[in-house]
């Protein structure tokens, strides 16, 4: 073991001690080495902190082995700090402990709203209360409507870019009309084509009009009528009071003048007063015959009575009686009847008859009939052994005439 000897001290020194090397000992300094040899130390202090990167309250030494530095870096420890959408936060310059913390808000808390899909436009999009919502409104644009008076139109829901329009249609579109004021009441308006026009048509009151024997013209033409004209009615304007085959009118006369009483039909072989002479069998053995002055009616071989009607209808209202006067003979009997169709074959089918004589004048009453009616004669046969038919009898008329006594 080497020692070194060290003036002014007693005794030496045990240099096995010395650990430490060049590197142990700061650059420019000298020491000896554990074999008692000058040993320069090699030692830098190459340190580059600032106070500001030793946290603060610690302390240090840099390149100066002499100087003592206290650091000066804030001790923030544990952070922390919440953050919306798009905020940001500056983390302060020192040292964190590594317990802070940077938290996001959630969304839901950003976007508090009440809108709901159809609150907003369709086919875009919005976050409400942390969920994203695709809208429903329905885009209307511009919407445009005309309305003519007294209409409406029902907006329809959703966006209306601002550009549409309701535009009432113009008066006169809705008035189209081609009256004037000559086609309008005195004191009444009208909208014709977008203007209002006063009517000048005047009234005509009710009134009664008289008939005369010459026309009579009531001044209507031009006016309003506010009630009937009214023509009076002629007293007494039957078909009865106006000569036969006359119009007066509108009523066709059947006045034939004075009734004379008694009116023949037929007498001692010759008809008169009638339009069509003659007599036509409805039924009987033979036809009606005119010989030797009187009117032959036959019986019927079938069922004893034979019947005959005048050849045209008669007008009976202003008589009262039909009378025949029958010749005697043959025990034939005849009677007088009325009908208002050609062709009756039995006494039943007649409106009304007389009873049958076999001779003098056969009366048959008519006061109750009125108008127009076929005069009939008839013929029946009974034999006085039973038989109701003889062939060839008949009932012979000499006269047949209307009368009012």
């Amino acid at each position: 073991m080497s020692r070194i000897w060290l003036p002014g001290g007693a005794g030496g020194t045990d240099l096995d001690v010395i650990t430490a090397g060049a590197g142990d000992v700061l650059s420019g300094k000298v020491i000896v080495d554990k074999e008692g040899e000058p040993l320069t130390g090699t030692l830098t202090l190459t340190g580059t902190a600032a106070d500001s990167h030793v946290l603060s309250g610690q302390t240090y030494y840099n390149t100066d082995a002499k100087t003592k530095r206290t650091g000066g870096m804030a001790n923030r420890g544990a952070v922390s700090q919440a953050l919306n959408a798009g905020g940001s936060y500056t983390i302060p310059a020192g040292y964190h402990n590594g317990a802070g913390k940077v938290t996001a808000n959630s969304l839901a808390s950003q976007t508090s709203a009440d809108a709901a899909a159809g609150h907003i436009l369709s086919g875009k999009t919005a976050w409400v209360n942390g969920s994203k919502v695709t809208g429903s409104m329905a885009n209307r644009g511009a919407v445009s409507q005309a309305l003519n008076a007294g209409g409406s139109y029902t907006i329809p829901a959703g966006y209306h870019s601002g550009a549409g329009k309701v535009t009432a249609n113009s008066l006169a579109s809705q008035t189209s009309a081609n009256a004037a004021a000559g086609h309008i009441l005195s004191g009444k308006t009208a909208w014709v084509n977008g203007a209002k026009v006063t009517g000048n048509i005047a009234s005509l009151a009710a009134q009664t009009v008289a008939p005369g024997a010459s026309a009579k013209t009531v001044s209507c033409s031009g006016k309003y009528m506010t009630g009937n004209v009214t023509v009076s009615a002629v007293s007494n304007l039957t078909a009865a009071n106006i000569k036969k085959g006359v119009t007066v009118g509108g009523v066709v006369g059947t006045y034939e003048g004075y009734a004379s009483s008694p009116l023949y039909l037929f007498r001692n072989g010759t008809w008169s007063n009638l339009q069509t002479t003659g007599m036509t069998k409805t039924i009987g053995y033979d036809n009606v015959k005119v010989a030797d002055g009187v009117l032959h009616i036959y019986t019927d071989i079938r069922g004893a009575v034979g019947m005959a009607r005048l050849n045209q209808t008669f007008n009976l209202t202003n008589y009262k009686y039909v009378k025949a006067k029958i010749k005697a003979g043959g025990g034939a009997v005849g009677q007088i009847g009325i009908g208002t169709t050609a062709g009756i074959t039995a006494l039943a089918s007649l409106t009304k008859y007389s009873e049958g004589i076999a001779s003098g004048v056969a009366i048959l009453d008519i006061s109750s009939a009125s108008g127009n009616y076929y005069i009939y004669l008839t013929a029946r046969y009974t034999s006085p052994s039973g038989n109701t038919a003889v062939l060839g009898a008949s009932v012979q008329y000499e006269e047949l005439f209307l009368t009012n006594a």
